[in-house]
């Protein structure tokens, strides 16, 4: 009988070491890190050293708002609590962001969220300084900023609405329809940030159908494949805008975050 006791109860030790080395399995492959950093293996400075090697080949191309997102391809979450950061273009500083008006704070494994109170100028690089005293220096590839957002000022009973959406690619081809509540005397447009002049080619908004309570648009335009070869992009990143104007007033309906690949662009 003690026997069987003490049988049991290794039986039970080994299910439950093969249940949490199962669970470990599975965190590891969920998480979002880099070769770099799997290569390196553990060590805070290796991680950070690993990140600052990583070469960005993307543009991204957004509105002004309050707030903008810096997505990184690997995970940045491990990095210590944020003292201070700047942004630069080519080695130079354009931005601080440490100060009560402008704020970088972590979003997500791969994410950090930029508030600044003022107008966001091109950066290709983060700087941050950690609670350690480390300087880590990021490639977050090149943002460009257009116009401001126009504040909401139509009535909420006047507001047209968006009930969906659907994303279309051939190549360089791109079709986007949105279905819109209707509101009578309403202007609907659709737009990308001016700073794309020249990669975004013919831009067309056209109606497909209409009734009396909704309509469906349709915004199509051209990729500009050879500027991705030119500047060697792997990823080229862009908002859409979709706008209200009524007597005047203006309303944001939507805005759509687009990244292409440089093999999307692939027939």
């Amino acid at each position: 009988m003690k026997n069987k006791i003490i049988s049991s109860i290794l039986l039970l030790v080994l299910l439950l070491t093969a249940c949490e080395d199962s669970n470990e399995q599975a965190d590891t492959n969920n998480a979002t890190t880099t070769p770099a950093v799997e290569q390196n293996g553990s060590g805070y400075n290796q991680q950070l050293q690993a990140l600052e090697k990583v070469d960005v080949s993307e543009e991204s191309y957004l509105f002004v708002d309050q707030s903008f997102t810096i997505q990184f391809p690997y995970a940045v979450d491990f990095i210590h609590p944020i003292e201070k950061a700047t942004l630069l273009l080519n080695g130079r500083v354009v931005t601080d962001l440490h100060d009560p008006q402008n704020t970088v704070k972590p979003f997500d494994k791969n994410k950090l969220i930029v508030k600044s109170k003022t107008v966001p100028k091109p950066f290709d690089e983060l700087m941050i300084i950690d609670k350690d005293g480390n300087e880590i220096h990021l490639d977050t590839g090149k943002y460009v900023f257009g116009k401001r957002l126009p504040k909401d000022t139509i009535p909420e009973k006047q507001q047209v609405y968006q009930m969906g959406s659907h994303y279309q690619q051939m190549g360089t081809k791109v079709k986007m329809t949105f279905n819109m509540s209707n509101v009578p005397g309403s202007k609907i447009t659709f737009e990308v940030p001016n700073e794309l002049k020249g990669i975004i080619l013919n831009p067309v908004t056209k109606v497909l159908k209409s009734d009396s309570e909704t309509t469906q648009y349709e915004y199509s335009f051209t990729i500009n494949q050879p500027y991705y070869e030119k500047n060697k992009l792997n990823v080229l990143s862009f908002e859409i805008l979709a706008h209200q104007q009524l007597d005047g007033r203006d309303l944001v309906i939507s805005k759509s975050y687009i990244p292409i690949s440089a093999d999307d662009l692939k027939v």
